[in-house]
């Protein structure tokens, strides 16, 4: 899909794209066009935060507001994994809203506003089978090795997360940026396996990921793991790929591991919209709780 090239102050979605959209798509859109009036672009972000609190008996994400500033609480936070120890944070910038209206490239930021809105899907149905780690794993093109964003010990971060995860989660998911394509890539503690959902059929992806997987898992559990090239949903743009790794990550986050059966044809449009409406929400009810102080 074509991405609309926005013009800071002009509408971001317009003909047919206008047309098809909801709920809070429509939302944020008519928040951007009435907000944008007032700010400079350079002014113009949704800043949230988020934390992990423990002691908590309840399962349900709570907002809170300090420094006129929107702080999301996860407190059944063992579904997500991160390396900083208290508080981390979240910023939206106009362009990247252009791109996540028109399903256009999807950055870091707009992938780890999903897992946050998947976390809340997760608790308010109770599903406690899965965990998401951050996406900060990209492959450096140009030395052919791992890095992480930021400047994190890639390999002490995922054994930290299995030594974690590794007894009480079906699924621990994590989103992969390879050579300007992601992937989700997800270990399976029960099947002694990590599987490879990618949706390009001709990407041919390295093996330095799961190597630092398998290095780690055997390190912890001294078990050898088995890399799977997972069966799953094929895109036909050359920006969707970030959509089909919410969507993926959305799918088994709602099935039980033996149900982890996944089609290889392309995503509907409105299936690609539940993952745009629900990043769009979690940017809307950030600058919502925030344009009220």
């Amino acid at each position: 899909m074509a991405v609309y090239k926005y013009k800071y102050r002009q509408p971001m979605l317009v003909g047919q794209n206008l047309n098809d959209a909801g709920g809070y798509v429509l939302k944020l859109h008519e928040w951007y066009l009435d907000e944008s009036k007032r700010k400079e672009e350079n002014e113009f972000n949704v800043t949230f935060y988020y934390r992990r609190k423990t002691g908590q008996s309840n399962l349900h994400s709570t907002t809170t507001v300090k420094d006129n500033k929107l702080r999301f609480v996860v407190n059944y936070w063992d579904k997500l994994f991160y390396s900083q120890d208290s508080l981390t944070s979240i910023t939206v910038v106009p362009d990247e809203m252009s791109r996540l209206f028109n399903f256009g490239e999807m950055g870091f930021n707009l992938l780890r506003s999903y897992e946050l809105f998947l976390i809340n899907e997760c608790e308010n149905s109770g599903k406690n089978h899965v965990a998401f780690l951050e996406p900060f794993f990209i492959m450096d093109d140009k030395k052919n090795e791992l890095k992480s964003i930021p400047d994190e010990d890639a390999e002490g971060y995922i054994t930290a997360a299995i030594r974690k995860f590794k007894d009480n989660k079906a699924f621990i998911m994590i989103p992969f940026y390879e050579r300007a394509h992601w992937i989700l890539v997800v270990i399976v503690p029960e099947y002694r396996s990590v599987w490879y959902l990618n949706s390009k059929r001709d990407f041919n992806t390295s093996t330095t990921m799961f190597d630092l997987i398998a290095r780690a898992y055997k390190n912890v559990a001294g078990i050898k793991l088995t890399r799977i090239n997972k069966k799953c949903h094929l895109q036909t743009g050359n920006e969707e790929c970030g959509f089909y790794v919410c969507y993926h990550m959305r799918l088994l986050s709602e099935l039980q591991r033996q149900e982890a059966i996944i089609d290889d044809v392309p995503l509907t449009k409105h299936r690609m919209d539940t993952v745009r409406a629900g990043i769009c929400q979690m940017i809307y009810d950030a600058a919502n709780v925030k344009a009220k102080k």
